[in-house]
């Protein structure tokens, strides 16, 4: 009763962001981005409970809709020798992913700065892997995928520097083990603007 509750709430403000949108582009010709430079591509770091961690891209499709891809991928390989000389690799390999779709339902300009508030929905997969061959119960494999809306704001902080901050209500299973669960996530970015 509880999920039902939550996805009707991002319903509403999802419909309440389509009608505020189009009062503010009646009343207001000036573009409604971030930013007041005229870029839609932005570039910088993010970490997210629900999209994953890691380098990150903005593009804003319209003022109103974004579309965040985030990732990141490491392999460490170290060769290993045991007390009977033989050789072997150590292999550690993580690798995260994914995207979140935004819209705005509020924008507030100021002289030094400008806010923008948004609804977003957003998954990600998290890959983890370790394998050691000469002791192989430290052997480790974990995929995960999640799912989440939430809410965020965003605000330029110094001329071409936006930093964001979301909340989501989100779903995580593990696909190879047994993890499910349903909590509350978070994320923040960095961005610079080009």
């Amino acid at each position: 009763m509880k999920s039902l509750i939550t996805i009707c709430f991002f319903i509403i403000i999802f419909t309440f962001s389509d009608a505020y949108s189009e009062e503010c582009s009646e009343t207001s010709y000036q573009d409604t981005r971030i930013r007041d430079i005229n870029v839609s591509n932005l570039f910088g770091v993010s970490a997210s409970s629900v999209s994953g961690a890691g380098l990150s891209y903005m593009y804003y499709i319209t003022p109103d809709y974004h579309f965040k891809a985030t990732g990141i991928y490491y392999r460490n390989r170290v060769e290993k020798e045991n007390e009977l000389n033989q050789k072997a690799f150590n292999d550690t390999i993580f690798a995260d992913a994914g995207a979140e779709f935004r819209r705005n339902f509020a924008v507030i300009k100021k002289p030094n700065t400008t806010f923008q508030f948004y609804t977003l929905l957003g998954g990600g997969y998290w890959y983890y892997k370790k394998e050691r061959p000469f002791s192989p119960k430290d052997n480790k494999e974990r995929k995960l995928i999640s799912g989440g809306i939430g809410l965020g704001t965003g605000f330029l902080f110094i001329n071409r520097i936006l930093l964001n901050i979301d909340f989501f209500y989100q779903y995580t299973t593990g696909i190879n083990y047994g993890l499910r669960r349903v909590n509350i996530g978070g994320g923040i970015s960095c961005y610079v603007a080009y």
